[in-house]
């Protein structure tokens, strides 16, 4: 019975960071720059628009 449980949560903690990924992932298609953050920094990131890339002129 142990042995079901730590593989459920194995299991668990895969479908977790796939979903961590694809929700760090969404969010630089939106410009945000997320890669690397903190939980808090990417909450305080949120509050601000995306930063844009300056284009050169």
């Amino acid at each position: 019975m142990p042995e079901a449980r730590a593989t459920l949560r194995r299991l668990k903690r895969l479908e977790l960071d796939e979903l961590k990924d694809a929700a760090l992932t969404a969010l630089e298609r939106r410009g945000y720059d997320v890669r690397g953050k903190t939980t808090s920094q990417i909450r305080e990131i949120m509050r601000h628009h995306p930063t844009r890339p300056k284009t050169a002129a």
